[in-house]
């Protein structure tokens, strides 16, 4: 299959890599659609990354929809043919991305929105995760939300 690669700072390549297989809580999905990250892929392409993505070689992407192909032994709330959208740290500027089902961090996307408005879902999760979850807000309390992201 074919993936967009980051070998090492400021080296992108098109390469031809074996398609991954599922493991036993795992789904592979067929990428539908991926966003491009404004900070994360710019920082890996860049090297100045620091954390969960400063490892080389690198596939680019993270914020995906996809459709499930292949099942992995244990998972059961996935069907052939579901669309999905989440983060993944595999990469997802691929053909085929493998997903850990456990704990389930993807939705199954609805009928109703596009591909291409899937693959930026992961964004809001992104944004209450790291942020409104852990402020701890009580119902009534306001907030003020300022900027537009990275």
């Amino acid at each position: 299959m074919l993936a967009a690669i980051v070998e090492r700072p400021h080296e992108f390549v098109i390469k031809d890599i074996p398609r991954p297989d599922a493991g036993p809580k795992q789904v592979i999905i067929k990428t539908l659609a991926c966003s491009i990250c404004n900070a994360t892929d710019n920082h890996i392409l860049e090297g100045i990354f620091d954390g969960y993505h400063d490892r080389y070689p690198q596939i680019m992407g993270h914020e995906v929809c996809g459709e499930v192909v292949e099942l992995g032994a244990e998972v059961t709330d996935l069907k052939l043919g579901d669309r999905i959208a989440l983060y993944t740290p595999y990469g997802a500027f691929a053909e085929y991305v493998p997903v850990d089902v456990d704990p389930g961090y993807y939705a199954v996307v609805p009928d109703n929105l596009s591909d291409e408005e899937a693959s930026i879902c992961e964004m809001f999760d992104g944004a209450y995760t790291s942020t409104i979850a852990c402020a701890e807000l009580t119902p009534g309390e306001r907030v003020l939300v300022v900027g537009a992201g990275p």
